[in-house]
């Protein structure tokens, strides 16, 4: 049995890791039009990210599925499409921790369908094992991390 170590935030830390990556984001010589929240885990960033900048929210919710004859995950826009149509400009594209990297991936393939958006990935964390490295990340890992708001 494999014992993975835990690294839990508190609601403090998080409120000092939004400060900084809002920092970095205002740095940054992009405007950007709207902050778009991954549900669930990347939604506290996405609101936060949200009041902090002054920009819009949207939520898109993305889910994944096994069936019997696929041995890989499959993930689906629980989103409808029609969101993205209306969008122009850069968005952030929040999520809590990039880990195997196939949500954040997933969703910039979509936003890559419509020519009128740019997409920035923006998480907490990143694992090295992931398929996609966040344009802004604050932390690498190999941890298994425990939101604030896993925590009920």
């Amino acid at each position: 049995m494999v014992i993975v170590e835990k690294l839990k935030v508190s609601w403090s830390t998080f409120g000092k890791q939004v400060d900084a990556i809002a920092e970095i984001i205002r740095k940054r010589p992009i405007e950007y039009s709207r902050v778009v929240g991954i549900s669930r885990g990347g939604l506290p960033l996405g609101v936060a990210l949200s009041h902090k900048l002054n920009l819009p929210l949207s939520v898109v919710g993305v889910s994944s599925y096994n069936d019997d004859t696929n041995e890989q995950e499959t993930l689906i826009c629980d989103t409808p499409d029609i969101i993205f149509e209306g969008w122009e400009g850069n968005i952030l594209i929040t999520d809590d921790i990039s880990d195997s990297g196939r949500t954040l991936s997933f969703l910039r393939e979509k936003t890559n369908q419509y020519p009128n958006i740019v997409c920035t990935t923006v998480t907490l964390y990143y694992k090295e094992c992931s398929i996609i490295r966040p344009d802004i990340y604050l932390e690498m890992t190999d941890k298994w991390v425990v939101f604030p708001w896993e925590c009920w």
